[in-house]
């Protein structure tokens, strides 16, 4: 209830990148917090159907979340930037390590014996 009411994330949430939020997208007080903990028991433990009531749901909310006036939300995180070659490859090619891979000094002594 504390993490959800300051900052809206447990440390699983944070890893996830999910937060709750109100019904507006604004902070969770921290009676919607506790209203939230004390329904998503009930709703977990009868069966799981405060679960499977989100597949139903029009909002696809869990039980608890409508019943708190809650939601959870997806955190967009920043882009990773581009490299200089158009990819997302950590700026590599196989083109290019196999260029790099050619030019190492195992394989220019390997040909220099030869």
């Amino acid at each position: 209830v504390y993490f959800w009411s300051n900052g809206g994330q447990t440390l699983a949430m944070k890893t996830w990148r999910i937060r709750l939020v109100t019904q507006e997208g604004s902070a969770v007080r921290p009676g919607q917090a506790l209203v939230r903990f004390l329904w998503c028991w009930p709703s977990i433990l009868l069966a799981g159907i405060g679960i499977v009531w989100a597949l139903f749901d029009r909002d696809r909310l869990f039980l608890h979340d409508r019943l708190a006036g809650t939601r959870l939300v997806m955190i967009n995180t920043p882009r990773q930037r581009a490299e200089p070659n158009g990819d997302d490859t950590g700026g590599s090619t196989e083109a290019q390590a196999g260029q790099a891979a050619a030019s190492s000094p195992a394989v220019r002594a390997s040909r220099e014996r030869r």
